[in-house]
């Protein structure tokens, strides 16, 4: 089956809205599925990867929190959500080294963006 990239951009989108649904809904299950399906659609798109990481991160899934956050960060270096909930995640699982500097990365980024960045999706 072919998709055009508009249409996989679409389909994308789409499934990030449901997935946003299911987040503010507390379906966090449900949540991960529609941006899994968003990120097969398009996964050139690090919000898909971020939002799925919070889910993750609400359900103390810290290894999936710091692979979506990897990812996520990999297509967009200045994602400030990306690196704070990876330290998070990090922090939970012990690396308290690594956990300080990707925090205070996300720290810097807000700054030089002056964004307040917090736990919610986009």
């Amino acid at each position: 089956y072919y998709r055009s990239d508009n249409m996989s951009k679409v389909a994308g989108a789409e499934q990030k809205e449901l997935g946003n649904q299911y987040f503010t809904e507390q379906k966090y299950d449900l949540a991960i599925s529609s941006y899994t399906d968003a990120i097969a659609a398009n996964s050139q798109v690090p919000t898909y990867f971020v939002n799925r990481a919070l889910c993750y991160l609400r359900l103390s899934n810290w290894a999936s929190v710091v692979d979506d956050c990897k990812q996520a960060i990999q297509l967009d270096p200045t994602s400030i959500k990306a690196h704070f909930f990876m330290g998070q995640a990090l922090a939970e699982i012990g690396n308290y080294d690594e956990a300080l500097v990707v925090q205070h990365k996300a720290f810097d980024l807000a700054q030089e963006q002056k964004i307040n960045y917090g736990d919610h999706i986009t």
